[in-house]
């Protein structure tokens, strides 16, 4: 039974994702940006500054390819990036306005599209749907805090 279940959440994760990255790719170009951009404002906007390193690690990015990210979004004015006069090699990223009232109005519309998905439910389901994806992201990143110890005890 237990094999059934997982060829089926596979192929409903695979699904989700798919879904997902459709929605998240025809959003952020809307607004001219690409998905790993709109990731990042929406970080910054719940944080006043951010050390870039912190950054690459809430986004699972390496910091090379963030500061590729960065070096975008500041092209675009969106982003400020400072470097601390007690540590020259730190480099501290924040919104400009202008970043801020874009990252503003991304988040309600990517909200409000949640919102809308979500109106497809009844209230129970929500509920359930809520918790269930709780329990599904904890037990993968148990998952997979699991496989990373295994590989470096080997």
């Amino acid at each position: 039974m237990m094999r059934e279940y997982a060829a089926r959440m596979s192929d409903l994760v695979l699904r989700l994702y798919e879904l997902c990255q459709e929605r998240q790719t025809s959003f952020a170009a809307k607004y001219g940006v690409r998905v790993a951009e709109f990731r990042c404002l929406r970080i910054l906007l719940r944080n006043d500054t951010v050390p870039i390193k912190d950054l690459a690690a809430g986004m699972h990015l390496t910091p090379g390819r963030l500061t590729r990210i960065v070096d975008e979004l500041k092209k675009k004015g969106y982003v400020n990036r400072e470097e601390p006069e007690t540590d020259r090699r730190m480099k501290i990223i924040s919104l400009t306005e202008e970043g801020r009232r874009l990252a503003q109005r991304m988040d309600e519309e990517y909200n409000e599209m949640h919102a809308e998905i979500l109106s497809f439910l009844d209230g129970h389901d929500i509920a359930q749907v809520m918790d269930v994806l709780e329990k599904l992201i904890d037990a993968m990143e148990k998952w997979q805090d699991a496989k990373v110890e295994k590989v470096g005890a080997a």
